[in-house]
C-alpha cells in the first residue's frame, strides 16, 4: 500500500505512525515538500479536468490493487480523504498484526507487564482476582497432596472435584469477576473454532424483563471435524430498532471479536419477530456489503404459516369454547382411570401444539363431549367438524417429518430441500389420489361414534359430495401448494436448487454436475478462474469414487468425508459441501438462546446489567451445549 501511494500520490512520503480503531498502530505517509523525486519530475501527469472524482465516496475504495482507481483521478483537496480510508482498511490486516508483533518485540516497553498496566484498574483487579484465585486452589491441593479431578465434573454432579470446589467457593465471593473470566475463555474457544472459517448468522431479538430490546447472534459454522455447530455469539441492547441502527449494533459486535462481514455466507431471521420488518432491512444491507451472504426465511416459520393458516377451517369459534369449558372444570379431557391425556390450547406460532391438539380431540373424543349436548358442544358430533378434523390431520401427518427435521440442531438445507421437494410431490399426490382414502376414514369414525353422515348425493351440491371433495378438500390442498410455492419462493433459486444435488441418500442419486458448476460460479469469490475451470472434472471424478466405495453407502451427511479424509482428496466439492452446510434453514438454535435469556433474567433480577446479562448466558449456554454432547 505503501508503494502504490508513493507511486501515484505526487509527492515523496516518509513513514509515521495513526492509531487505528483497535488501538494497533497503522502506517500513515505524512506528505513533505516536493523534490526532485516527485511525479512530475519523474514525467507523470496529474491532470486537471471535468473528468476528475469531485467528491469522495467508500464505493471508491476498492481491495483489489488492480481495480483500484488512479489517485491522480481525483481532486487534490479529497485524495488525503482517499488515503485515509484506504489505511483504514489495513487495521485488522494480516500485514498489520505483523508488523505490529515485530515492534513490540523491538520494543521492551511493549512487554506483558507494560501491557498489563495500559489494561486500566479494573482490568487489572479482575484479572489478579482470577490467577490468585486459581493459584491459591492449586498450591493448596499440591500442598497437601490431594486431587483435582473428580469423578463427576458435570455442572449437575454433587461433588465435582477438589479443584473445581474450590472454584465454586471463590465463586460465591467473586461472582462477577470469574463469570466474565469465564464467559471471556469461552469466546475465546467459540473464536478458536471458528478461525478463518465462513460462518453464517442467526439474529433474533427480545424484549426482557425490564422491557428493553436485546439482540441475540448466533454463528453457525462447519467445524475441523465437518459437524455443523451453532454458537451463541452474544447479545446486545438496542436502543434503535431501524435497520441502520441494527446494522451498526450487529457490525459493532462482529467487530468486538474480530469477525468480518465479508466471511459471512448466510443469515437467517424469525419470520415472526415484531421486528421483522427491519430485519428484513437489515439482511439487505448486509447483503449490500457481501452479496454472498445469502438469506433464508425460516423454513419451520414458513411451514407454521402455510400449514397453520389453514386451521381457521376447524370453526375456531366452537374449538376455543371447548378449550374454554375445560380451563374452567365444567367438562374433563378424560373419563376413566388411565386416561392422561389432556388438551392444549395451540400456540399462535407453534406447529407441533396445533397437531398435539387435533391429536388430542380425536384420541380424547368420547371423554371430551358430556353426556347432554349442552354449551354448543353437539358441534362437533357432526359430520362436517370430523372431516375438517381428518382432513387437517392428514395434513399435518404429510408434513410432520419436515417439521421435526427443522426443529434439529443439526438441519442443513441440503436435508430440508430434499425432504421439502418430498412433502411438495406427497401433496400433490393427496390432491389426486387421496380423497377415496380420506372419505373412507370420515365415514368409518363417524359410524363408531354414531355421528350422521349427510347424502352425498343431496340435491344442492353445498350439502353434497361437491361441498366436501370440490369446495373443501380440494380448496384446502390446492390453497396449500399455492402457499408453498410462495412461502418457499427461494427454493426454486438457482442457489438452493443447485444445493439438493449434494443430497448424499441413496448413493448422490441427485448428484447433478452442471448445476454444481453453476454453484461455484454463484460463490465466485470463493473460487477463482482455475477452480472454477477445474472443479467439473473433480465432481466427476468424487461421484464415481463415493459410488464405488463402501464407507459411502447408506450415507446421510458429510461427516464420514473428513473421517476418511476425502475432503482433501476433493477440495473444491468439499467447499461447496461446507458452503451448502452453512446456510441455516431455521432458527430454533437462537429462539433457544432467547428462552435462555428469559429464564436468567427475571422479575427478581431485572437490575441486572447487559454485560452480566450476556456473560451468564455465555456460560449458562454453554454448559447446555456440553450437557447436550
Amino acid at each position: 500500500m505503501k508503494r502504490f501511494f508513493s507511486a501515484v500520490s505526487g509527492q515523496e512520503r516518509t513513514n509515521a505512525t495513526v492509531e487505528g480503531g483497535d488501538g494497533n498502530e497503522i502506517e500513515e505517509p505524512i506528505e513533505e515538500a516536493q523534490t526532485e523525486n516527485a511525479p512530475q519530475a519523474q514525467g507523470i501527469q496529474i491532470e486537471e479536468g471535468d473528468d476528475l472524482i469531485k467528491e469522495f465516496n467508500q464505493d471508491h475504495i476498492i481491495s483489489d490493487p488492480g481495480l483500484r482507481i488512479p489517485i491522480q483521478r481525483f481532486l487534490p483537496n479529497i485524495r488525503d480523504q482517499v488515503k485515509r480510508a484506504y489505511l483504514l482498511t489495513s487495521v485488522d490486516s494480516h500485514h498489520n498484526d505483523a508488523r505490529n508483533a515485530c515492534a513490540d518485540f523491538k520494543n521492551q516497553r511493549a512487554g506483558v507487564d507494560s501491557k498489563l498496566q495500559t489494561y486500566g484498574k479494573d482490568s487489572e483487579k479482575r484479572y489478579k482476582i482470577r490467577l490468585a484465585t486459581a493459584l491459591d486452589s492449586t498450591k493448596y491441593l499440591i500442598k497437601q497432596g490431594l486431587s483435582f479431578h473428580g469423578h463427576d465434573e458435570s455442572s449437575s454432579s454433587l461433588n465435582k472435584g477438589n479443584y473445581l470446589e474450590m472454584i465454586d467457593s471463590y465463586k460465591e465471593k467473586n461472582e462477577d469477576d470469574l463469570v466474565k473470566a469465564c464467559a471471556q475463555e469461552v469466546s475465546k474457544v467459540i473464536m478458536g473454532e471458528i478461525g478463518d472459517r465462513h460462518f453464517s448468522v442467526l439474529i433474533d431479538e427480545s424484549r426482557e424483563i425490564s422491557i428493553r430490546e436485546q439482540m441475540v447472534v448466533v454463528v453457525r459454522l462447519v467445524n475441523s471435524k465437518g459437524n455443523i455447530v451453532e454458537r451463541f455469539l452474544g447479545l446486545k441492547h438496542v436502543k434503535e430498532t431501524s435497520s441502520e441502527a441494527l446494522k451498526k449494533d450487529f457490525v459493532e459486535m462482529l467487530g468486538s471479536h474480530k469477525l468480518p462481514i465479508a466471511r459471512i455466507r448466510g443469515q437467517g431471521y424469525d419470520g415472526a419477530s415484531n421486528m421483522r420488518g427491519e430485519f428484513n432491512g437489515l439482511h439487505k444491507l448486509i447483503r449490500d456489503d457481501n452479496p454472498y451472504a445469502f438469506y433464508i426465511h425460516c423454513f419451520s416459520h414458513q411451514l407454521q404459516l402455510v400449514v397453520v393458516a389453514r386451521k381457521d377451517l376447524l370453526t375456531e369459534k366452537h374449538h376455543d369454547n371447548i378449550l374454554d369449558r375445560l380451563d374452567s372444570g365444567e367438562i374433563l379431557s378424560g373419563r376413566g382411570q388411565h386416561q392422561m391425556t389432556s388438551l392444549v390450547r395451540p400456540g399462535d406460532t407453534r406447529w407441533g401444539s396445533h397437531f398435539n391438539t387435533l391429536l388430542r380431540i380425536e384420541s380424547t373424543w368420547d371423554a371430551i363431549l358430556p353426556a347432554n349436548n349442552a354449551g354448543g358442544l353437539h358441534i362437533m358430533e357432526s359430520f362436517n367438524f370430523v372431516f375438517i378434523m381428518k382432513m387437517m390431520l392428514k395434513l399435518f401427518r404429510i408434513t410432520n417429518e419436515l417439521s421435526q427435521c427443522l426443529q434439529r440442531r443439526d438441519q442443513n438445507i441440503v436435508q430440508a430441500m430434499s425432504l421439502l421437494v418430498d412433502v411438495k410431490a406427497r401433496l400433490v399426490d393427496l390432491r389426486s389420489n387421496g380423497w377415496e382414502e380420506l372419505f373412507a376414514e370420515v365415514q368409518a369414525f363417524c359410524d363408531a361414534k354414531k355421528i350422521e353422515i349427510p347424502s352425498m348425493d343431496a340435491p344442492r351440491p353445498r350439502w353434497g359430495q361437491h361441498h366436501y371433495r370440490v369446495d373443501t378438500f380440494y380448496a384446502v390442498v390446492d390453497a396449500i401448494n399455492t402457499e408453498m410455492n410462495h412461502r418457499f419462493n427461494e427454493v426454486y433459486s438457482n442457489l438452493l436448487l443447485c444445493f439438493t444435488c449434494l443430497d448424499p441418500r441413496d448413493s448422490f442419486s441427485k448428484f447433478n454436475v452442471d448445476k454444481l458448476v453453476k454453484l461455484a460460479r454463484i460463490y465466485d469469490a470463493d473460487f477463482s478462474g482455475d477452480d472454477v475451470s477445474n472443479i467439473k472434472d473433480q465432481l466427476q471424478t468424487f461421484i464415481v469414487h463415493v459410488r464405488s466405495v463402501d464407507d459411502f453407502t447408506g450415507c446421510h451427511d458429510f461427516v464420514k468425508m473428513v473421517e476418511t479424509e476425502r475432503h482433501m482428496m476433493f477440495p473444491l466439492v468439499y467447499h461447496l459441501i461446507e458452503l451448502a452446510l452453512l446456510l441455516p434453514v431455521a432458527t430454533a438454535s437462537v429462539e433457544r438462546v432467547v428462552s435462555v435469556m428469559k429464564i436468567i433474567k427475571t422479575e427478581r433480577h431485572n437490575k441486572m446489567d447487559d454485560d452480566w446479562l450476556n456473560d451468564l448466558m455465555i456460560w449458562m449456554n454453554l454448559s447446555r451445549t456440553a450437557r447436550r454432547t
